[in-house]
């Protein structure tokens, strides 16, 4: 969930702060109690709770934020009437999967990348979005490999931080990859 402060300044990291509330919460009582089933409880009381609050306040609820909290309710509740923990460590491949889809739109980084990156050329800034796209697929995957490897208390660690670890390896690529393509559209 996130609030409608723009995206300047704290406010950016305000609502990264809210949209990982409940992963988060859910990684702390998991980590704390080793139960799933209360972590997952935890979880989808912060997402409700998120949720009413943001209502009851007239803040705009983002599509992709009504994504995630069906996922986290209604997965989240499966996981606790089934007893079976598979409905919850589906929920971030479920997600990432479909983060990763709407990357595969040809040019939906564009938007995002600074002048110097587009100056570099459009039709890269197309590939790494592709690139993009084949990481959160791959991180999907990867969610689903390590709990079955490593087990519920891996996984939980491991889904709460890739997905911060990955976007900072691309970010960090992207910052050597476009000045040197920029560099080179330049000498051509």
């Amino acid at each position: 969930m996130s609030d409608s402060n723009g995206p300047a300044g704290g406010a950016g990291f305000k609502r990264l702060a809210v949209d990982v509330l409940a992963g988060w919460v859910f990684l702390a009582v998991f980590l704390a109690t080793k139960d799933i089933f209360l972590a997952t409880a935890a979880a989808v009381a912060i997402g409700l709770g998120q949720a009413a609050w943001m209502i009851s306040r007239k803040q705009s609820i983002d599509p992709m934020q009504w994504m995630a909290l069906a996922l986290v309710v209604g997965l989240g509740l499966s996981t606790i009437i089934t007893r079976n923990p598979t409905f919850v460590v589906l929920k971030p491949s479920i997600f990432e999967a479909g983060f990763a889809a709407m990357m595969l739109r040809p040019g939906w980084m564009i938007r995002y990348a600074p002048s110097r990156a587009t100056a570099a050329g459009s039709r890269l800034l197309v590939v790494w979005g592709y690139l993009w796209a084949a990481a959160f697929f791959m991180l999907a995957i990867s969610n689903l490999i390590v709990e079955r490897v490593y087990g519920l208390e891996a996984w939980a660690i491991y889904t709460n931080f890739s997905p911060f670890v990955l976007v900072g390896v691309l970010a960090g690529l992207g910052a050597l990859v476009f000045p040197l393509a920029r560099r080179a559209s330049k000498s051509q």
